[in-house]
């Protein structure tokens, strides 16, 4: 039952990405909103449900793009990489781990996509700039999402209480 609440909220957050996000002006349909709570679920101990991020993500990005570029397997091998060295090799979720992770996480998705898009003759209008801007605000939400999620969490937690 806890994966099936995780599945809705990642439904209506892909819905909120891809369906008024990417609509607004140029700087701000960069922000990678489900990547970056793939992230904070990969820092927080929750592996599985930040693979289930990643490959709803790029299942997500496969059914909305025309490109022969399959997403939801970059999707699945970042998140396993991304989950392998958080498990490894970091010992606690530090604020400069999550945001320099969280950009290169977008940083490499990013850049895979387009390599393989011009591999198979795709040509795309997705530049190095846009690139390093998209890593740069995953990098500022990741850290944000670190900061104000476990916060907001202790303060909802104080304040509502369930009487069972």
């Amino acid at each position: 039952m806890r994966y099936f609440g995780h599945f809705i909220f990642l439904l209506v957050c892909l819905a909120l990405e891809y369906g008024a996000i990417h609509a607004l002006p140029l700087p701000w349909s960069l922000i990678p909103l489900c990547l970056s709570i793939g992230v904070f679920f990969v820092f927080t101990l929750h592996a599985d449900l930040g693979l289930l991020w990643f490959v709803g993500v790029g299942f997500a990005a496969d059914l909305q793009s025309m490109h022969p570029v399959g997403e939801t397997v970059i999707g699945a091998l970042i998140g396993g990489v991304l989950i392998y060295i958080v498990q490894q090799h970091i010992s606690h979720s530090s604020l400069y781990s999550v945001m320099i992770l969280g950009g290169s996480t977008s940083l490499v998705w990013l850049a895979c996509a387009e390599l393989l898009r011009r591999v198979t003759g795709v040509s795309s209008s997705f530049g190095f700039g846009m690139i390093l801007t998209e890593a740069s605000i995953a990098m500022i939400l990741s850290g944000l999402l670190l900061l104000v999620v476990p916060r907001a969490s202790k303060y909802l937690s104080r304040s509502i209480r369930f009487y069972t």
